[in-house]
């Protein structure tokens, strides 16, 4: 009979090897003969599954992320609550106790020397760290959210969680002996449960700063109060669900975020109030509608052609959300407008509910059919958001949500 194919498993031996041998050499250390020794393999094998070295520093880079993951997946699968999937994770990380490898935390050190002498290794952590920011800025959402409070912190505190932990890891390597033992896994949860409890809880939108902001930045004369608030009137409306004022909240906030990379910004933030003043689920015309109310508001106030134009072509995209190549602001809007992909798996399964109870008119079967069409469209898209900040914190928490 012939033999099985054992490709996979002398790849296992091969990066092990290189673990193994860059925990006793460096990487500088690790010949392709110091890997082979380790790995009980030839040197030709390694050459026949691996083009070089750093072929299989990169294959480890993607080990090590996966045995991460794994050992985080095992500590959670009994934790329901937000609080204790968290903590399954800063213990998956930087716990003791079973799963723990110190030469794996000792080689993920050396690999971000690496990454920032080698492009490819460069990209490969990186890819691992904004999976991780992914992950720990859902994980600390839903602990906002079960707590009353707002999200918008939960991607800076999970960033600060991520340096905290790579600091732990260079300490843990080049200080051992040095640093308090066990120290790092449950100072990380008591810091993150103070700052999660001190957290203030979620305040009232202040709408009329937030309009008179907008209107400043555009240069223009802000309008009567009744323009106003006409316009929160329309987010109240009773066939809304979604499209509420808490979506336009959420909409301010990922404005604030991305406010330093926007050419325009006061024709970006009259977009977002007007790009859902008409809805209705029952019409195909509401973002036609939405850019004539922008329009008037705009005329009124004075502006120029050009500034009523960009505003109109700003709120047309949210119909179909594609931007123009190499239009930045529309591309920003865009992403703002499609936040909610990536929010925390709480937030996120509120917003499908809330969508559900929009289309209420819609037969069950129908309306599954349809959301499911909506929802692949983005999961098959290259990537769901163009501006850097937003696919780095919500790129991978948006497909674990349309997965």
């Amino acid at each position: 009979m012939p033999r099985k194919p054992n490709t996979n498993e002398r790849r296992r031996q091969i990066v092990a090897g290189l673990l193994a041998s860059m925990a006793e050499h460096g990487y500088e250390g690790a010949s392709i003969q110091v890997i082979g020794r380790h790995a009980g393999l030839a040197p030709g094998l390694i050459h026949y599954h691996f083009k070089n070295k750093e072929d299989i520093l990169l294959e480890l880079v993607r080990s090590l992320a996966g045995i991460a993951q794994a050992r985080y997946e095992a500590l959670a699968a009994h934790a329901h609550a937000p609080d204790a999937r968290l903590q399954a994770w800063l213990h998956a990380r930087l716990g003791q106790g079973p799963g723990a490898d110190l030469q794996a935390v000792a080689a993920w050190v050396m690999i971000g020397a690496e990454a920032v002498r080698q492009p490819p290794v460069r990209e490969a952590y990186q890819a691992a760290i904004a999976a991780e920011l992914a992950l720990a800025t859902g994980l600390l959402g839903d602990c906002l959210a079960a707590r009353g409070k707002p999200l918008a912190s939960a991607g800076m505190l999970a960033a600060s969680l991520l340096a905290f932990m790579e600091g732990a890891f260079q300490l843990s390597s080049a200080a051992h002996g040095i640093m308090p033992e066990g120290y790092a896994a449950g100072m990380a949860l008591q810091l993150v449960q103070r700052y999660l409890d001190g957290e203030p809880a979620a305040a009232a939108a202040d709408w009329p700063a937030r309009w008179r902001q907008t209107w400043t930045e555009l240069g223009l004369p802000v309008p009567a109060d009744a323009v106003l608030d006409d316009l929160l009137a329309r987010y109240c409306e009773p066939q809304r669900h979604y499209h509420t004022l808490q979506h336009l909240q959420e909409c301010f906030t990922g404005y604030d975020l991305l406010q330093a990379d926007m050419r325009r910004p006061g024709e970006i933030a009259l977009a977002l109030w007007f790009h859902d003043a008409v809805y209705d689920p029952q019409r195909g015309d509401n973002e036609a509608l939405s850019a004539d109310l922008a329009a008037a508001a705009l005329h009124a106030a004075g502006a120029q052609d050009d500034t009523i134009a960009r505003v109109q072509a700003l709120i047309m995209a949210t119909q179909g959300h594609a931007a123009p190549p190499d239009d930045q602001d529309c591309a920003i809007l865009l992403d703002i407008d499609l936040g909610i992909l990536g929010a925390a798996p709480a937030r996120f399964a509120e917003y499908e509910r809330q969508i559900r109870a929009e289309y209420a008119h819609v037969p069950d079967d129908a309306y599954r059919i349809g959301r499911a069409r909506v929802l692949d469209g983005f999961a098959r898209r290259d990537r769901i958001y163009e501006t850097a900040r937003f696919h780095a914190l919500y790129e991978q928490a948006a497909r674990r949500n349309l997965g």
